[in-house]
């Protein structure tokens, strides 16, 4: 399980370690889409979701769903590694990093280490940088089509969820 904070403008860690809430937190996954990240009270949560997907059943557990796309990474350092806050009520210091929907408050995840906020923070990373890339092959291609006359676009991204991929 890791700490969560959604529910604020701030882009940092809470000042206390008592705001954070305790949910198992995967991105993309059987019970959702690649581009989603799912949160659940615990585990078993997790565990009876994915068997009711596998059974074709609705979901009966409570999750909160984030959507990533066009979200971004937000760090204080240049290095990569995520954020860190030290509580005084803590041994030591809780990694986090800070997700910027394109809509919505930012969603921090934290972990009292490394370790834990690794697997996490790498599924975030890999679908963020993929999404940037075809956003960015997306717009590249468009430049090159409305060039020179022709039909033009609606000046609008339309996201083909079926395919997975920007047209």
């Amino acid at each position: 399980t890791h700490l969560v904070k959604y529910d604020t403008k701030d882009l940092e860690a809470p000042g206390s370690s008592v705001e954070w809430k305790r949910k198992y937190v995967v991105v993309g996954g059987i019970v959702t889409k690649p581009w989603m990240m799912n949160m659940f009270y615990r585990k078993k949560d997790y565990d009876i979701a994915v068997k009711e997907a596998h059974a074709g059943h609705k979901i009966s557990v409570k999750v909160k769903q984030f959507d990533l796309r066009g979200a971004r990474i937000i760090l204080k350092g240049r290095d990569g590694k995520p954020n860190w806050v030290d509580y005084p009520s803590e041994r030591k210091p809780w990694y986090y990093i800070t997700i910027l929907p394109r809509k919505g408050y930012p969603i921090k995840i934290s972990s009292e280490s490394l370790d834990e906020l690794e697997p996490v923070y790498s599924a975030v990373r890999r679908f963020v940088r993929k999404d940037m890339e075809a956003r960015q092959q997306y717009q590249m291609g468009r430049s090159s089509n409305n060039n020179y006359g022709g039909r033009r676009g609606s000046g609008m991204n339309v996201y083909d969820q079926r395919n997975d991929y920007y047209r």
